[in-house]
């Protein structure tokens, strides 16, 4: 079941409705983004990703809630964030997709594909790491979510 946001109710504005949704959202992400620094497990990624995935599609639908210029600047850094988790959730996929196979068909896979899509892994952490803490201090996206935190 959904979580029931507070605050949103059915008399209110839809303006209103959008910022009380994108603050919880943006909220969410911020979590998640805490969680993931914290412990970067692949459920902390896949958890990272839908909440980047619900805020970014929250936002499109709030596009006539915002100035255009504010709006599409703020979609473009949700969609690169969406994207670049996305890569990590990829490679967590294929490794896990390789070893299943391997291991259904008793096929032996060479190690160095496996230490390939490690480092990958690894650098691609390093890389998501190092954006979440761009995103969670830049004062543009704090004022656009109206959150002082």
């Amino acid at each position: 079941m959904p979580k029931k946001i507070k605050g949103l109710t059915n008399n209110i504005s839809f303006r209103l409705s959008a910022e009380i949704i994108l603050k919880f959202r943006y909220n969410e992400v911020r979590k998640k983004s805490r969680d993931y620094l914290h412990t970067d497990t692949i459920e902390n990624l896949h958890d990272l990703r839908i909440s980047f995935r619900r805020l970014r599609y929250s936002l499109e639908n709030y596009e006539i809630c915002f100035n255009k210029k504010e709006h599409k600047l703020t979609l473009d850094y949700l969609k690169f964030m969406q994207d670049l988790i996305g890569e990590g959730r990829d490679l967590d996929v294929l490794e896990e997709k390789i070893k299943q196979l391997s291991k259904e068909n008793n096929l032996e896979i060479p190690a160095s594909l496996f230490n390939k899509i490690v480092f990958q892994k690894e650098e691609i952490k390093h890389n998501i790491k190092l954006e979440l803490m761009k995103f969670l201090n830049d004062k543009r996206i704090k004022s656009f979510f109206n959150t002082k935190s």
